[in-house]
């Protein structure tokens, strides 16, 4: 009997450590589970601060060549006044009016147009030292130019006279209502409309 004891202590000690195991078995997956849980959502977590400090990254970038522009815009302005006040050559009044809007704007085409009291049609100033006269001129108002308040644009459907339209900008801030004074269709669907802003 004795040895009958033994036996079943063996067994009862065999099967709590084969428990043992088993149970360490178990709990060693359920924590690879949950730890590859947490990693995939420290991960997933990750890829999207890296995703936030590149869109950040590149507003910063944005925003420092605008300060570029600005600042190189502020430092330029006294050199352009003291140019247009010394001086009386037409020529230099325009091509320095022009460079300053292009400093400024950023474009690679900029026009400066005169009223020409003749015929009260706005005419682009030539660099030359002229008002244009070959080239297409405008009726205030009308064009890219013109009345005060206004702006000139190009859409792809027709406007109607009066019709109220809101122009958007990039900068959210600078949106305005506007309602349409003209539109003159130019061809395949393009439309040169003429806006007062409201």
């Amino acid at each position: 009997m004795h040895n009958g004891m033994i036996t079943v202590a063996a067994v009862i000690i065999a099967a709590v450590a084969v428990a043992y195991y088993i149970g360490r078995i178990i709990e060693r997956s359920a924590n690879q589970k949950k730890y590859a849980v947490e990693r995939d959502k420290n991960l997933r977590e990750i890829l999207s601060r890296d995703e936030k400090v590149e869109r950040l990254a590149d507003k910063i970038n944005g925003l420092t060549e605008l300060n570029s522009r600005y600042l190189a815009f502020m430092i330029k302005v006294p050199v352009v006044a003291q140019r247009l006040n010394g001086t009386l050559k037409f020529k230099e009044i325009v091509s320095s009016v022009i460079q300053l809007v292009k400093d400024i704007i950023s474009t690679d085409r900029a026009e400066l147009y005169i009223l020409d009291r003749s015929d009260n049609l706005l005419k682009p100033a030539s660099s030359k030292g002229g008002i244009g006269q070959e080239q297409i001129s405008y009726a205030i108002g009308e064009g890219l130019i013109g009345i005060k308040k206004g702006v000139g644009l190009y859409a792809f459907n027709p406007l109607y006279e009066g019709q109220s339209i809101i122009v958007k900008s990039d900068m959210g801030d600078l949106n305005r209502n506007g309602i349409v004074r003209w539109c003159k269709e130019l061809g395949d669907n393009i439309y040169r409309v003429g806006l007062l802003f409201l």
